[in-house]
């Protein structure tokens, strides 16, 4: 119960415009910590009433959290109906359709980067030598994640900085391929 609720009770179309933004960060200490964002945008609407049950078992096999014992009580669910999902990374802007955007599955790499990144230490910091090498004596790089592609920099200089991607041969569709 909130200004949110207050607000969609009060609407004459029984919708709110909404956009979402959700941020991932870099495993490592940085400047600027954002790997990328991602917006979503559309209109809120509430869950009506007979499918909140299915819901809260659907968003509770998703993501369990605790707030879900107050659905109807103290707490409501809200569908967002989204019409545009864009995605910002690397100074680049991509929009994505959002039937494209649900589809999407995390890739494997994705999934286990904190496990890589510890199990893969020494392999990442020698790779990281050899970017540092190429970037130049003044500027500083460091890791900014994985994913089925390659392995990512932050290259920082008194500048400003970017971002290098040291690209794996084809996209890994199996974790077990990233020592390969």
């Amino acid at each position: 119960a909130g200004p949110l609720l207050a607000a969609l009770a009060g609407s004459p179309v029984g919708d709110l415009p909404a956009r979402l933004t959700f941020t991932d960060r870099a495993p490592s200490r940085l400047r600027q910590p954002v790997r990328a964002l991602v917006e979503l945008a559309g209109w809120l609407t509430p869950v009506p009433a007979a499918d909140v049950p299915d819901a809260v078992v659907a968003f509770a096999d998703a993501c369990p959290c605790e707030a879900l014992f107050d659905v109807g009580l103290t707490a409501a669910l809200l569908w967002l109906d989204v019409a545009e999902v864009v995605l910002h990374e690397s100074h680049a802007v991509e929009h994505v359709e959002p039937e494209d955007f649900v589809a999407a599955a995390a890739g494997p790499v994705t999934v286990a980067e904190a496990d890589l990144l510890a199990t893969e230490s020494e392999a990442l910091t020698r790779l990281r030598v050899r970017v540092q090498a190429w970037a130049g004596p003044r500027d500083e790089v460091r890791l900014l994640g994985l994913d089925r592609f390659g392995v990512r920099y932050r290259v920082e200089s008194p500048r400003g900085g970017y971002d290098v991607r040291v690209a794996f041969p084809e996209p890994l569709t199996r974790i077990e391929a990233f020592a390969d």
